[in-house]
């Protein structure tokens, strides 16, 4: 699952494209038929528009967390 609510993003032209295009679009889509904000991250980030510039942490990177006993992982 992706945390929707913890980003990273540049104040850069390409970012407000993503967020414009790659995200808001699809969630105004796919907001009538009850799908998540997480699936719409999800879809928009493997887009090739985005994908080169989207870097994800899965949940054994500890790049900006320094130990997994120092935070909470949700399921």
């Amino acid at each position: 699952m992706i945390n929707a609510g913890v980003f990273l993003i540049r104040n850069t032209d390409w970012a407000k494209d993503f967020i414009r295009r790659g995200l808001q679009t699809r969630y105004d889509f796919s907001s009538g038929r009850n799908s998540l904000k997480q699936q719409t991250i999800r879809d928009a980030i493997k887009h090739p528009d985005w994908k080169k510039n989207v870097f994800v942490l899965d949940e054994d990177d500890h790049t900006i967390q320094t130990s997994p006993n120092r935070y909470i992982m949700h399921p």
